[in-house]
């Protein structure tokens, strides 16, 4: 089927077009077998895959400016343009963890597995809304715990902001996520972007570089294009989360928010958070995609801060 903004109700048909909307301001969604498509003002957007036989989690891939300029790198990487290196690691913007009990999501030797839409895609006052629950499955396919994200596309001023809200169910066994650099939301940039390429990183505390904030806490890093057009984007940590995150940032273009690894990550003694059996544990983290280098970042995190759902 197809949402969109404004307009008619769309058909439940998965192979309905974006055409076939009447309306082409906002939000679009069109849902296929495995994923959703979604679209701003007519143009692709980016595609949320929630069923990969070979990534085994869910994730973001293709995230584009509003203006169409692709700000991830692309999904599969082409040989030629594209480094090839992690191509079924970083397919974009994910949410993913080296060591929950032992097993390795982030390397997909483990299942994030999706069982169900929660919350069926809506789009009201500009943002688009939705929720899925995983299984987590440990590499012999045994039920670990069970995750719900909710997921918020919100059109901004400087483009478009996705929240990522994660809540994480213990069943009858303990939930133990480990000390790893590979845990966390991260991002791969395009190519273009990268800071081999004349990209910038930045934090929230002022540092710049892969080199000078890898491993530093930080409420957010902002990754940018060489030009002042060329646009980024900036991954942001709740405050509320349970602890700051620390940062995971490499000059080939991939950089993740990280709360979990602080040996891994040289800020101290081996870091092991347990979420109990019938608790739970909701961590939310933001990707600001922005159309330029130079923005107000402090605003659109006062931002993130005030969407971020409750």
């Amino acid at each position: 089927y197809l949402l969109a903004m404004k307009g008619p109700a769309a058909s439940d048909s998965p192979a309905a077009s974006a055409d076939s909307a009447s309306a082409k301001d906002g939000f679009q969604v069109e849902r296929r077998q495995s994923q959703l498509l979604i679209s701003m003002n007519g143009r692709p957007l980016v595609e949320f895959v929630f069923r990969d036989d070979k990534i085994l989690r869910p994730y973001f891939s293709n995230a584009r400016l509003v203006n169409g300029l692709k700000v991830t790198r692309n999904h599969p990487p082409v040989e030629g343009i594209d480094e090839l290196d992690h191509s079924n690691l970083h397919p974009g913007i994910w949410l993913a963890f080296g060591d929950i009990n032992g097993y390795d999501f982030w390397r997909n030797k483990a299942a994030m597995e999706h069982v169900r839409f929660v919350a069926e895609p809506t789009i009201k006052d500009e943002q688009l809304r939705f929720a899925t629950e995983c299984r987590l499955k440990e590499s012999d396919g045994e039920p670990l715990c069970l995750l719900t994200n909710e997921y918020t596309l919100t059109a901004r001023p400087n483009g478009w902001l996705l929240i990522w809200s994660a809540e994480f169910r213990a069943d009858k066994q303990p939930v133990i996520f480990g000390d790893q650099e590979e845990m966390g939301f991260g991002a791969r940039m395009a190519t273009t972007f990268t800071e081999e390429n004349g990209g910038l990183i930045r934090s929230s505390t002022g540092k710049q570089t892969a080199k000078k904030t890898w491993g530093q806490p930080a409420s957010w890093c902002d990754y940018s294009g060489p030009d002042p057009d060329s646009g980024g984007i900036m991954l942001m940590a709740a405050p509320k989360n349970f602890r700051q995150s620390w940062w995971h940032n490499r000059n080939y273009g991939a950089f993740v928010s990280n709360p979990f690894g602080r040996k891994a990550m040289k800020q101290g003694e081996t870091s092991s958070v347990a979420i109990a059996p019938g608790k739970s544990m909701r961590i939310n983290f933001g990707a600001m995609v922005h159309d330029h280098r130079e923005f107000n970042a402090e605003a659109e995190y006062e931002a993130f801060k005030r969407l971020i759902p409750e």
